[in-house]
């Protein structure tokens, strides 16, 4: 999402029943013709969704290949080295996406890059850090 010349990252997730747990991150419901009544959420307050961020970025995957058409966007997870210590680790998700909003000054594990066009050019950002 753009505005004021500045891009937002909204990541959300679709589900066919409502998530309890993160009520407060209900972003919406909708229709769909075939499926029914479908629930969205801020992704971040979706357990599934963040434990296939921590995958993806653990095992330096990339995103499903959903698209029957051209793709607008890829995401590329680091790969991270285990640590000891790894239970305890959170990933941050980058909300504003100028290369100056990404948290933490420490060195992080991994990272989550995401890679699209826009008009004033290719764009290349981190999405998502695990520290």
């Amino acid at each position: 999402m753009r505005s004021a010349g500045v891009t937002y990252q909204v990541p959300l997730t679709y589900r066919s029943a409502p998530l309890d747990e993160a009520a407060d991150a209900l972003v919406g419901t909708m229709e769909h013709s075939v499926l029914g009544t479908r629930y969205t959420y801020d992704a971040v307050a979706d357990p599934v969704y963040v434990v296939e961020l921590l995958r993806v970025i653990h095992e330096g995957d990339t995103e499903a290949d959903l698209s029957r058409g051209e793709k607008s966007m890829t995401v590329e997870g680091s790969g991270i080295v285990l640590v000891s210590n790894a239970a305890g680790e959170s990933a941050r998700l980058v909300r504003v996406l100028d290369g100056s909003h990404v948290p933490g000054t420490r060195q992080p594990l991994g990272t989550l890059t995401g890679k699209w066009a826009e008009e004033s050019g290719d764009q290349e950002q981190v999405l998502a850090v695990i520290r």
